[in-house]
């Protein structure tokens, strides 16, 4: 179960915006992987297509994160095409 923290508790328990975006990338990045495998064995095509729609928002959330200074894990490659 996921926990939405305040900004108030997140201060509190030293949680940091670099923590934070640290945390989000290899699951971000797992996502994209995840994704992908699902876009190409996906037999019915509306998995199909939910499967792209999940892909391009994993793209961008690294992405994003990407830009805002986040350091990918080395074994994983960044999502830009």
């Amino acid at each position: 179960m996921s926990t939405i923290l305040s900004p108030t508790t997140a201060a509190t328990s030293g949680l940091t915006e670099e923590n934070f975006r640290n945390g989000v990338m290899p699951r971000a990045q797992l996502s994209i992987q995840a994704s992908q495998l699902a876009v190409e064995k996906a037999t019915q095509n509306n998995a199909k297509e939910f499967a792209g729609f999940e892909l391009e928002e994993a793209i961008a959330v690294v992405n994003v994160l990407t830009d805002a200074g986040t350091i990918a894990p080395p074994s994983l490659k960044k999502a830009r095409p």
